[in-house]
């Protein structure tokens, strides 16, 4: 007895301390390794894995799912219609929704963009400037201080209107639920995340202009300046 229960311990151990499983081979190289039977020639005979198969709805009533797991959708007609989740094929769970796989290979974030138009400030009177309760614009000995970041922000997390939130819009399904991919919210990163370029500005009007690494504009109005219809600042975020 004592013989089989030490044979039994140390069987565990092995596989413990090894942690690694092969099939269709002896060695294998990662957690899990699998090998096709026959890797070339003309069989007939069926390779590769089946991922587990479900519809929407039963991807959607799943609890306590966890990152990176990964099914394939066949069912969309069933569940609680969602935009993201509106054809078959594999999706992956983020940690808080599933996501396409190939809607995650094609749309790659764009490697630069135009900062959203605002409003930069040249006068003192200003009523941004005098609103005290907004931060974003500030004036402090002489200089101008504009957190282009947050104007960015919020440009993007709460527009005017939108074509996938309008309710007069006719090619929106009943029911349709909007998530934070379909959105430009899913575009917004951390202030951090970016580098900041002034690639114009009015010489006439602005100067001493700077840009820090939080995205805020420093810049001064020279004194007896025209504001005329040329008096812009063109400013790009690039991904980093």
């Amino acid at each position: 007895m004592m013989k089989h229960l030490l044979f039994i311990v140390l069987t565990f151990i092995s596989l413990s301390t090894y942690a690694q499983v092969g099939i269709g081979t002896e060695n294998p190289r990662a957690t899990l390794d699998v090998v096709a039977t026959n890797r070339t020639g003309s069989l007939t005979n069926v390779e590769g894995i089946l991922i587990p198969r479900v519809s929407r709805q039963r991807a959607q009533s799943m609890l306590n799912v966890e990152k990176s797991t990964l099914v394939f959708i066949d069912d969309v007609s069933s569940g609680t219609p969602d935009n993201a989740m509106a054809t078959e094929g594999f999706y992956y769970f983020t940690g808080t929704r599933w996501q396409n796989v190939s809607e995650t290979s094609i749309a790659a974030p764009p490697k630069f963009f135009y900062m959203p138009s605002v409003v930069l400030p040249t006068a003192t009177t200003d009523t941004r400037i005098v609103d005290t309760t907004n931060t974003d614009y500030t004036y402090v000995g002489g200089e101008y201080i504009v957190n282009l970041y947050n104007l960015y922000k919020n440009q993007f997390t709460t527009p005017i209107i939108s074509s996938i939130t309008d309710p007069t819009n006719p090619s929106l399904p009943v029911g349709t639920v909007v998530t934070p991919n379909d959105t430009l919210e899913s575009l917004v990163k951390p202030a951090t995340s970016y580098h900041y370029f002034v690639t114009y500005a009015d010489p006439n009007v602005f100067e001493e202009i700077k840009l820090d690494a939080n995205g805020i504009l420093k810049y001064k109005v020279k004194s007896n300046s025209i504001i005329r219809t040329g008096t812009f600042m063109n400013i790009v975020i690039k991904n980093k």
